[in-house]
């Protein structure tokens, strides 16, 4: 398998997602991609994916992962979990807030409850 190329690219860049996954397609066409997997990140990064995948005949997956919100300030990530239930955690942050253990462990559970909804919904 060649070296994987990581690409990033800026929303005001392209007319929309469709666009973008058209053109990253374009520039890995090359790349020797037999055995690739594309994966796509809920929601918008679908919709990239599924051109990719469209376009260099590949697999597709979801990643799913979800944040963990600071307490009294949901949308304030102290850090993540992912979908084989690896936590990802400023730990500073986290102490800094008044996220003690029992509050973490219960925002996970939580966290991986919404992520088997979705993993059914999506896949």
């Amino acid at each position: 398998m060649g070296k994987l190329r990581v690409v990033s690219y800026s929303a005001e860049l392209f007319k929309d997602r469709k666009e973008a996954g058209k053109l990253l397609a374009s520039i890995l066409k090359d790349s020797r991609l037999n055995d690739a997997v594309v994966l796509g990140i809920p929601r918008g990064g679908m919709v990239v994916a599924g051109q990719i995948q469209r376009m260099l005949n590949t697999e597709i997956d979801i990643v799913l992962a979800r944040k963990i919100g600071a307490p009294g300030n949901p949308e304030l990530a102290i850090g993540s979990v992912s979908e084989d239930g690896r936590l990802f955690l400023n730990e500073d942050l986290a102490f800094r807030l008044g996220a003690d253990k029992a509050y973490i462990e219960e925002e996970k559970s939580r966290q991986l409850e919404e992520i088997k909804k979705r993993r059914q919904m999506f896949r």
